[in-house]
């Protein structure tokens, strides 16, 4: 057992002597998102199931962080985690099934991500309003349809990525992308011909700039700092393009549970409640 474990670690040490510096700089930028990210957003999850099995019932804001956390939560777990896997060779992941389900439950929850915080920050803003006013009633009725909200941001997400499960090829089928297609370092997206991919990446900029614009008009606090990648970004070639995309949207999605936890009381009282039971047990035994 101890031999084998030994010529792991001797094979990994010797994969990453012989990793070209790109795909080594890659693989670190992704591991430390998935470090930051995944335990943050489970912490936040299980803080509000925590919250409400003691008070049973959640606000509607709490619920809205919740889906906010677990679009993170997916975003940083299965891009990044994956990203960093494949960049040191511990796992082969990105065959064509592998590509097909990474890029669409990307792209679905990283647009989720987007538009839960419109919500959000909308929601937020509403609950401001002076008792009896117009924008009062809107609030009401967006607390009383919540479910709907939600319901109508996953099916559009869903529908618009569904493309990266027709057009999406892992890299190891040794094509190389034409003009209709993006080269996404392990997996490729091959479009039909030039014009669908210029459709669909119009329909994905549409879908991503709408809540960012919206959050801007509202004149939103920080989440609005969320939408500057997407909109920059797009004047690049599309590789390059694909990879600010998801690193910039996995690090909102790694950042996002450091400020909810450092500013939300109730996540931070139930995490300060676990760690002080869990120091209070470590010392009686």
């Amino acid at each position: 057992m101890a031999s084998s474990s030994l010529s792991f670690s001797g094979d990994f040490i010797t994969s990453l002597k012989s990793m070209p510096s790109e795909l080594f700089v890659r693989g670190m930028l992704y591991l430390s998102l998935t470090v930051l990210g995944v335990p943050g957003n489970t912490a936040i999850i299980l803080a509000f199931h925590l919250l409400l099995y003691q008070e049973n019932r959640l606000l509607r804001a709490d619920i809205i962080v919740l889906h906010l956390a677990w679009a993170n939560l997916l975003v940083v777990g299965v891009r990044c985690l994956l990203e960093t896997l494949a960049s040191f060779c511990l796992a082969n992941i990105f065959g064509d099934t592998g590509c097909k389900a990474a890029l669409f439950i990307h792209r679905t929850s990283r647009s989720l991500s987007i538009w839960i915080t419109f919500v959000l920050s909308a929601y937020q803003c509403l609950s401001l309003a002076p008792p009896g006013s117009h924008w009062a009633s809107v609030c009401a009725m967006v607390a009383h349809n919540l479910s709907f909200v939600f319901h109508f941001i996953w099916l559009l997400n869903t529908c618009v990525s569904s493309t990266a499960i027709l057009f999406s090829f892992s890299t190891r089928n040794n094509s190389i992308p034409t003009n209709s297609g993006i080269n996404i370092e392990f997996c490729f997206l091959q479009f039909p011909s030039r014009l669908f991919k210029e459709v669909n990446g119009a329909v994905q900029v549409v879908r991503d700039v709408v809540p960012i614009a919206l959050m801007t008009l509202a004149s939103v606090d920080f989440d609005n700092g969320l939408g500057v990648y997407t909109i920059t970004v797009r004047t690049l070639s599309s590789s390059l393009l694909s990879d600010l995309c998801v690193f910039f949207s996995s690090l909102y999605a790694a950042l996002s549970p450091v400020v909810i936890i450092a500013s939300n009381r109730k996540v931070n009282a139930r995490l300060r409640c676990v760690v002080q039971k869990k120091a209070t047990s470590t010392t009686t035994t």
